[in-house]
């Protein structure tokens, strides 16, 4: 267990009587080659592990509910709340549209959490060699790794697992 989370991973052992044990281990992106989803933030573009995937949402008003001080939202969806996290916030990104009805929520899973991330599109899917980050940048919040596209920018990889642990 302790190299596991040496690797940056999580281990979730659920027991219930009768039933049986349940062992999670969920492990950080490495070096591997990556099925993702292209994503738009703003003027930025994100790549979102397919693997991660449950379903995209175009959310109506009435199905994003505000707790407590009104900060804290949650998608209710089939007679489940879901945390949203915004990634215009996490990235401190400019937001170009006032109506967080036009985005799309994408809920994602890392072990037995769910999470619905707000971004403003997505675009293509394709594969992706993913790099590791430098030991300068491993603890960037919801980043997991990296690739060189195509065209030469550097495409940032959104490591779910580290989003859901920090949100």
């Amino acid at each position: 267990m302790s190299n596991i989370k040496k690797l940056g991973g999580v281990v979730q052992v659920d027991t219930e009587t009768g039933l049986g044990t349940t062992i999670t281990i969920s492990l950080p992106l490495t070096l591997a080659i990556l099925d993702g989803l292209n994503l738009r933030v703003g003027r930025k573009e994100f790549i979102l592990p397919l693997s991660v995937i449950i379903e995209t949402v175009h959310p109506t008003p009435d199905m994003i509910k505000h707790i407590g001080d009104e900060s804290s939202e949650m998608l209710m969806l089939r007679d489940e709340f879901i945390p949203i996290v915004r990634m215009h916030d996490v990235f401190n990104i400019p937001i170009e549209s006032d109506d967080h009805n036009n985005g799309v929520l994408i809920i994602v899973h890392s072990a037995t959490k769910k999470v619905a991330i707000a971004v403003d599109a997505f675009m293509n899917q394709q594969q992706f060699v993913v790099k590791p980050l430098d030991k300068n940048f491993r603890n960037a919040r919801g980043i997991g790794g990296a690739t060189v596209r195509g065209d030469g920018s550097i495409g940032l990889i959104i490591d779910t697992m580290n989003l859901m642990n920090k949100n």
